[in-house]
């Protein structure tokens, strides 16, 4: 039940396979994903990017002025965020032992799946025009 990697080969000298990324959660669910680098605070509507190399008092929110910055930690924290989903994944497995080969096959199922839906012609016209449907 812990999560994270061992730190054995970085003792070593090793170089680690991707960044450092640690996250929390505080505050009536505010969240946050810290680099070396960087820190995103998300609150909801709203987010502030730090970049601690440069302001280690968190004093200048840069979300404007470093926009690529400011999308890799959005997309950093969404990734571990997609972790947690009800079922803990994005899919169910089951693994099954085929008798004849020995060999193990994981079998992954959605766990959201497609429902159909009777939409009314306003509310089609309307998810046309914002782009969510169409020819």
């Amino acid at each position: 039940g812990v999560q994270g990697n061992g730190l054995v080969s970085r003792l070593n000298g090793g170089i680690p396979k991707w960044p450092a990324v640690s996250y929390s959660e505080f505050m009536d669910g505010q969240l946050a994903a810290r680099t070396t680098r960087y820190k995103l605070i998300y609150r909801g509507l709203s987010s502030t990017l730090f970049d601690l190399k440069n302001d280690q008092g968190e004093t200048a929110d840069l979300s404007d002025e470093q926009p690529e910055a400011f999308v890799m930690m959005r997309d950093v924290l969404g990734l571990h965020m997609g972790r947690f989903a009800p079922s803990g994944d994005l899919s169910t497995s089951a693994k099954s032992a085929n008798a004849k080969t020995g060999k193990t096959r994981i079998e992954t199922t959605p766990v959201h799946k497609r429902e159909n839906a009777t939409i009314d012609a306003e509310t089609r016209k309307q998810l046309e025009a914002l782009g969510y449907m169409g020819d």
